[in-house]
């Protein structure tokens, strides 16, 4: 008998191995909210809207060691994707498009600020607002 004890840390960026995706879609990707313990189930933060699940949403997986792995997500990754950010002008948390990132294209990822996780990179997008937004990814950790 084997035991696959894959331990999801704070942040990680993992997907589902076996995300069946249609011909237009990118892949879905989620944040680990809630590390597994004894006592405590793991909980992903839906980071782009996929056809499952809106972005924001928090689930718990089933079978996490057996279904997700960790992935690299690059900044172009999430280009025209709807994603949850922190827009810097009035500090709203909103929904919108990525239409831009700012820096190179590189891995994404997460720290702890403000008792939530924020990327490292600052994204533009646009949302129901007449104007493009800009801001950090934001991963509520308040579920």
């Amino acid at each position: 008998m084997t035991t696959n004890s894959i331990n999801y840390s704070l942040g990680d960026v993992v997907r589902f191995k076996n995300y069946k995706r249609n011909q237009n879609d990118k892949e879905a990707y989620y944040v680990v909210i809630q590390e597994a313990s004894e006592k405590q189930e793991l909980v992903l933060f839906v980071l782009n809207s996929n056809r499952y699940y809106s972005s924001g949403t928090t689930i718990i997986p089933e079978y996490p060691e057996d279904d997700l792995e960790r992935t690299m997500l690059l900044a172009s990754d999430l280009i025209h994707e709807e994603v949850v950010i922190k827009e810097h002008c009035f500090n709203d948390i909103v929904q919108g498009r990525v239409i831009a990132f700012e820096e190179s294209d590189s891995p994404i990822c997460f720290h702890l600020k403000e008792e939530s996780l924020h990327s490292n990179f600052k994204f533009q997008f646009r949302s129901q607002i007449k104007y493009p937004l800009a801001g950090n990814l934001l991963v509520r950790l308040d579920y």
